[in-house]
């Protein structure tokens, strides 16, 4: 194998994920990164964003997107997809229109239980992201690689409408990224009217970093492992197939549907789906033969109990109508400290979502209680510990006592 296919980290994407990860990883000059994206290097060029170019890009046959057929979970509605198919990913054919979104979006974020997630944060990550032609105003930071600008000369048309806007109370503003309540020509991915966009700002610098190489039209066919290690990839190229060394990791940045793609061809799935599309087997679940979790028990249906050490679990996971976190467990030293932290959580008032009880498989009295954060913690003690010599099994019914949930769906989303 030549060793120029040797090397530390393969980067499967070239899309703004594969893009901003290369990126950094491509920072430590030790390491040996190699980013593989399937479609061409170059993107639409540096054309101006007529509608003509968007309809171009994103047509049946266009070598910078992917047309494939999507059914939604448990529905038998068809619907057509398209993905990216060029360095830059999907944002390679956009509409051009840089909008930072809607204000209140973000704070419904933390509203809803995931913290952190807030317009401010939002604004300062934007504001690290962009140079606006605009400057500084608004927030903006001129160093940052990321360019939108605003269109010039400003058209007829809009100028009258952004005229009788003002007249209705509405006010005219310079950036529309600043405040949605005004009015405002769209800022666009756009410098100098070139097309831009962020993998290309990332990528721009690659031609200075010799560690950093970037395969185009090769597409990566399957993970290559050596038991249930990801050791590299084999991926088809203009001159035929061709294999690739990881000898640090392999990051898949293919997208929602073009990485679990890849791990099923390679033999990470669901076992039936495999062995039905006669692929062999090599890891049938995540947790158990890639992380090398072992399962203590189950519940049916679809409530799996894991561990990483002799306490009965460290994880459990279950199927549920929202991906979500349901509980954070802390584990007392006694059943009076279990008792004293149920009378502060009373005493303050905190809602107690699901009482005092004693679960059936691991024999912990606990009681939960809703934080801050919008999921539960678990307050309990007396967890059973388990050997090498212990068999999973159906644990029946959830409780030997108690644990009543103040909700009809112990599993449900958690609300705020």
């Amino acid at each position: 194998m030549s060793s120029k296919n040797v090397v530390d980290y393969i980067i499967v994407g070239g899309g703004p994920a594969g893009s901003a990860l290369a990126h950094r990883l491509g920072a430590n000059p030790q390491n040996r990164v190699l980013v593989i994206e399937a479609g061409s290097g170059s993107d639409l060029g540096p054309r101006p964003p007529a509608p003509a170019n968007l309809v171009r890009a994103s047509s049946s046959g266009s070598p910078y997107m992917r047309h494939y057929a999507h059914r939604p979970y448990d529905t038998d509605r068809t619907e057509q997809r398209l993905t990216g198919r060029a360095l830059g990913g999907s944002p390679t054919a956009p509409g051009l229109i840089w909008d930072r979104g809607g204000e209140a979006d973000y704070d419904a974020w933390e509203a809803a239980g995931i913290t952190g997630w807030n317009r401010s944060r939002f604004e300062q990550a934007f504001t690290a992201m962009e140079k606006n032609a605009l400057g500084v105003t608004g927030g903006r930071d001129v160093g940052s690689p990321r360019r939108p600008e605003v269109p010039g000369p400003p058209d007829l048309a809009s100028a009258w409408w952004i005229d009788a806007l003002a007249r209705h109370g509405i006010e005219a503003a310079e950036d529309l990224n600043v405040r949605h309540e005004q009015a405002a020509y769209a800022s666009l991915s756009t410098w100098n009217g070139a097309r831009t966009s962020g993998p290309r700002a990332l990528l721009r610098g690659y031609g200075r970093r010799s560690n950093v190489r970037v395969r185009t039209h090769c597409e990566v066919r399957r993970i290559l492992f050596d038991g249930t290690t990801a050791t590299g990839v084999e991926a088809k190229t203009r001159r035929g197939t061709v294999r690739f060394t990881a000898c640090r990791e392999v990051v898949l940045c293919a997208g929602t549907t073009g990485s679990p793609l890849l791990l099923e061809r390679s033999g990470v799935g669901d076992p039936e789906v495999l062995t039905a599309a006669g692929v062999h087997l090599v890891a049938a679940n995540l947790y158990e033969s890639v992380l090398e979790l072992e399962l203590t028990d189950y519940r049916a249906p679809g409530l799996y109990f894991f561990r990483c050490n002799t306490a009965h679990h460290s994880i459990a996971l279950a199927r549920a109508a929202t991906p979500s976190i349901h509980h954070l467990e802390f584990e007392y030293d006694s059943l009076d400290d279990v008792g004293r932290a149920y009378d502060r959580a009373k005493a303050n008032g905190e809602p107690i979502s699901i009482s005092l009880g004693r679960h059936m498989n691991d024999k912990a009295i606990s009681f939960y209680v809703r934080n801050p954060s919008g999921f539960h913690l678990e307050i309990g003690c007396g967890g059973i510990e388990v050997g090498e010599h212990w068999v999973p099994h159906d644990f029946g019914v959830p409780d030997v006592w108690g644990h009543h949930h103040a909700s009809a769906n112990p599993f449900a989303s958690p609300t705020s």
